[in-house]
């Protein structure tokens, strides 16, 4: 999505529990600006051929390492619905941005997103890992 000069705020929430939560803003666009935005934050990968495969098999995807660890250098943000856009709540959507590779990385659980995901109706087995992004978005009609 193009920005359009407007500044939007959005929530960080690190897995590390020590770390503070912090507000952060971003160049408002037309459609969801954050998994373009927060991408970037979710690149890299550490893991090895060997771990690349083995995440490949588990999943029965007949994928080469190399392939996985580009798109993991890449980084992509995958969201999670934490509210539904409503004419009650203005249309606007609240969604959790988090790394789409965070299992396969082995990231630490984010228990601090998961009690935001219980505060919206979801069950305890709900969890997310790594760093967690909470945005809104206006839906329009």
């Amino acid at each position: 999505p193009a920005p359009t000069g407007r500044l939007f705020i959005f929530v960080h929430i690190p897995a590390e529990e020590s770390q503070i939560c912090e507000e952060l803003t971003g160049p408002h666009a037309d459609g969801d600006a954050l998994p373009s935005l927060l991408g970037p934050k979710f690149a890299g990968c550490t893991l090895s051929d060997e771990e690349l495969r083995a995440h490949a098999a588990a999943a029965g995807q007949p994928v080469e390492p190399a392939v996985l660890r580009t798109l993991m250098m890449q980084g992509r943000a995958e969201s999670f619905r934490l509210a539904v856009p409503t004419d009650a709540n203005g249309r606007e959507g609240v969604y959790a941005y988090i790394d789409e590779a965070s299992s396969m990385k082995g990231l630490p659980k984010n228990a601090r997103a998961g009690a935001v995901a219980r505060q919206c109706g979801f069950p305890a087995s709900c969890e997310f890992s790594g760093d967690v992004y909470i945005g809104r978005h206006k839906w329009k009609d």
